[in-house]
């Protein structure tokens, strides 16, 4: 990007139709203008106060204290971590995106790209479902109940890796110690 603001003895490049400018000048596209005192945005001139917050948002110039650009739309800056869902602003701490939507924490939840109501607090994706984590666990894309004691998957199957173990994708029955002796 090339930065047109020059002191006033230093070579001026040809702008504004073959105008030379001086210091604290600059191009907005056929204009001359004072960047001190003005914002040029898409060849958009708006006027700053001296102590200015003035960013552009695309050919529009906003106040980065009070709001954001979201993809080219100005919003109104919200309190905690601002930042962006397509051109609707949010605070990251309350919400999340989830394929260009706003959805909360508390009652939402986002799975493959897909927006879901949250039934619990626990709830977890398994591909492109919703499933509780706690009574339930996923197995390669599969809503399986959780055995009792360490669970684990065997490709799609849960099992209870304290009694079995997974063997070439089946479940086998762990050896006992009497066994392991002998």
């Amino acid at each position: 990007r090339r930065d047109f603001r020059r002191d006033a003895d230093t070579e001026w490049p040809q702008c504004c139709n073959n105008l030379k400018s001086a210091a604290y000048k600059a191009c907005c596209g056929s204009r001359i203008y004072d960047y001190r005192y003005h914002k040029c945005c898409g060849q958009l001139l708006y006027h700053m106060r001296p102590v200015s917050s003035l960013q552009c948002c695309g050919k529009y110039a906003y106040d980065w204290k009070n709001q954001i650009c979201c993809r080219g739309s100005v919003q109104p800056k919200p309190s905690g971590i601002p930042a962006c869902c397509g051109t609707r602003a949010y605070d990251k701490r309350e919400c999340f995106c989830c394929e260009g939507r706003v959805a909360y924490h508390r009652s939402d939840i986002c799975c493959h790209d897909t927006l879901l109501p949250k039934p619990s607090s626990s709830s977890q994706c398994c591909g492109e479902r919703v499933y509780d984590g706690r009574p339930d666990m996923c197995c390669n894309g599969n809503i399986r109940k959780q055995p009792s004691g360490y669970p684990m998957c065997c490709g799609t199957t849960a099992y209870n890796y304290e009694k079995y173990m997974c063997s070439d994708g089946r479940i086998v029955k762990r050896p006992s110690d009497s066994d392991i002796r002998r």
